[in-house]
């Protein structure tokens, strides 16, 4: 008897050996099932996350331009990313016009008076390239930042 109660004691034990190995594999394919379920959300988070981001910079960017005081000003940050685009004024022309306009702010006011700068002299197109200007001498002059800034926020017209 003993050893038919030992017999059935070790089958339950087999039986119970074969459970616990099943339920682990189980468990392992739930664990690689998780796994790559959490693989899969987090791809399309990214997904997400990179759709959110180009939103929120377009948003920031639309933000921006809502804020600029006029379209000039837009204008204007487009032209200078633009120069990166476009080919640099000569050497030679550029050291021309400084000669020609002696180092000095062309700006006149109303009554005649030259502006006295000597000091952040940037050189302006007259006629804009994107309007057809041309690197030319005829077409570059000499300004300080301030007025370079002020024709180009304001659209002053230069007096010759």
């Amino acid at each position: 008897m003993k050893a038919q109660e030992r017999g059935i004691k070790q089958d339950k034990r087999g039986d119970e050996s074969e459970n616990e190995n099943k339920k682990e594999s189980e468990n392992e394919n739930k664990n690689e099932k998780e796994t790559e379920n959490k693989k899969e959300k987090d791809m399309d988070k990214g997904k997400d996350n990179d759709h959110e981001n180009e939103q929120y910079k377009s948003r920031e960017l639309k933000e921006q331009r809502s804020n600029d005081t006029s379209a000039s000003v837009s204008r204007h940050v487009a032209d200078l990313l633009s120069k990166a685009r476009r080919a640099a004024i000569p050497a030679h022309v550029e050291h021309q016009v400084n000669l020609r306009d002696q180092n000095r702010c062309t700006y006149t006011n109303e009554d005649g008076e030259r502006c006295e700068q000597r000091r952040w002299i940037e050189i302006h197109h007259i006629t804009p390239l994107s309007l057809g200007g041309q690197n030319g001498l005829e077409n570059l002059i000499t300004l300080c930042s301030g007025h370079h800034k002020v024709i180009h926020c304001h659209k002053t017209k230069l007096s010759s």
